[in-house]
């Protein structure tokens, strides 16, 4: 799978499937395809899933994983650069709000682990009528598969 030169590194990525794009970032230490080895199989059905080793993981090294001040912001941005680098048109949460919401309410080393989902409205709402799509029956619907296998995962390894 390719390697794309950004930001100052090479991003490795893999993709899978068609469709509406996913991407999926790992957490603490992880890549993209170990992370999320179930969800890919099971979203690259109906999506083109995008998964990055960020800069310092896997496949993304070197350099080696670091963690400075504002480390989320930075991830945020390669990825930014690696989908406009794609083709995609990219919008950005100002401030990015899942690294601060996981990072602040995170605690791994207590084993208190934080998940942000952000999907785009156009998935599900018209904002031109302000009323929903045929979209949200198909939204909610993966929203109750997702939460029910999270709920069904054996997490005490974490």
């Amino acid at each position: 799978m390719p390697k794309l030169a950004l930001n100052g590194f090479s991003m490795y990525y893999e993709t899978y499937g068609s469709g509406q794009p996913l991407v999926f970032i790992p957490g603490a230490l992880g890549t993209g395809r170990t992370d999320f080895e179930h969800q890919i199989s099971w979203f690259s059905q109906n999506h083109q899933v995008i998964a990055v080793d960020p800069r310092g993981y896997g496949e993304s090294r070197p350099p080696e994983r670091d963690y400075p001040l504002g480390f989320y912001q930075r991830d945020a941005e390669d990825v930014l650069a690696l989908m406009t680098a794609l083709g995609y048109r990219v919008a950005r949460n100002a401030p990015y709000a899942g690294g601060y919401t996981t990072e602040h309410y995170g605690r791994p080393g207590r084993k208190v682990h934080a998940l942000q989902i952000e999907l785009s409205r156009a998935l599900y709402f018209d904002e031109t009528a302000l009323k929903p799509t045929a979209g949200m029956v198909r939204l909610k619907a993966d929203l109750a598969r997702l939460f029910a296998a999270l709920a069904a995962h054996d997490w005490s390894g974490l």
